[in-house]
């Protein structure tokens, strides 16, 4: 697994990349190091390398600059620049190999409509000349079968925390929008093993149809109801494994208590587990191979960071 920028303790943006090895949970550091970057975006490529795009650099200001990590010499590479510089964005792998860049913040902190394709062989990137319906960072986008994007709420205005749009990457144009049933700004959206898309934050969830092309909201609340920062991991099994965040702007509240989102049910899943690792917010989590979840990183209380690696095994449902 490869662990890329963010941001240290001591609040500097780091450019020091690691590999982490999934069954030992030790790293290392890669010898060749990255810009530094926080809040940018990785895509893995077809050919196994991978892209990072955006984010904010040790100036605190938007990258515009592409860089690519080659798996088989462990380098980076600067390939090339998208054509306005963002931080905050969100980027996925389209169906042909090329990337789509949508969203975020420039470098004078305004919200951003534009959007852009990568062609990863040349490292060209391409401005649209379509912008989406609304600006959007904070925002969250999820790639659906027929090469159709799925870009839901976000910061930006009113209208762009409770809407979502659709990117038609086959026809370049973004479809008209579709209400959701909260505002959403720092939030997940989770792809289901049936196509569609579970979408939470603030302890309500929601699940995108792409066949009725509407959100259903889930009955009742995940307790606790409050978090934001936390991550959502598609399980073997199809559950989705919800785990830490924090309430907002109280420092010293982090929460830990894990809750499952059953879609075959459309029910949360309350879970017994007494583990302080799990006590994290604003970490990243990675679906693994054979369907269970890693946690890696995030803060704890007092903002303070933690390196810590925790395992979910699915079949146990326990943490370790």
């Amino acid at each position: 697994m490869l662990v890329t920028g963010g941001v240290s303790p001591e609040d500097k943006v780091l450019g020091a990349p690691e590999l982490l090895d999934l069954a030992t949970h030790q790293s290392r550091v890669i010898g060749n190091w990255h810009l530094p970057r926080a809040g940018h975006s990785c895509v893995k490529l077809k050919n196994g390398k991978i892209l990072l795009i955006g984010g904010s650099n040790d100036k605190r200001l938007p990258e515009a600059r592409i860089e690519a990590f080659d798996p088989g010499s462990q380098s980076f590479s600067v390939i090339g620049q998208l054509a306005v510089g963002r931080a905050l964005q969100q980027a996925v792998l389209l169906p042909d190999g090329e990337v789509f860049v949508c969203g975020g913040v420039d470098a004078t902190g305004n919200a951003l409509n534009s959007a852009e394709v990568i062609d990863p062989n040349t490292g060209k990137a391409s401005e649209l000349r379509v912008r989406m319906l609304r600006k959007r960072y904070y925002h969250q986008a999820v790639l659906l079968e027929g090469g159709l994007v799925l870009i839901t709420g976000g910061a930006g205005d009113a209208e762009s925390r409770i809407s979502a749009e659709i990117f038609d990457a086959a026809t370049k144009v973004f479809l008209p929008p579709i209400a959701m049933h909260q505002q959403r700004v720092i939030h997940t959206a989770t792809l289901l093993g049936d196509g569609r898309v579970f979408v939470f934050s603030n302890g309500v969830g929601e699940v995108f149809s792409p066949q009725t092309n509407q959100f259903d909201q889930v009955p009742g609340s995940a307790a606790p109801a409050i978090r934001d920062g936390h991550t959502a991991t598609l399980l073997r099994g199809g559950d989705v494994l919800i785990v830490g965040g924090g309430i907002p702007e109280v420092e010293e509240d982090i929460l830990g208590a894990p809750v499952l989102f059953r879609p075959t049910a459309n029910a949360y899943l309350e879970m017994n587990v007494s583990n302080n690792l799990v006590n994290r917010s604003d970490h990243a989590a990675l679906r693994l191979p054979n369907g269970d979840a890693l946690l890696t990183g995030g803060r704890t209380s007092q903002y303070m960071a933690t390196d810590d690696v925790v395992t979910y095994d699915s079949a146990t449902r326990q943490f370790r």
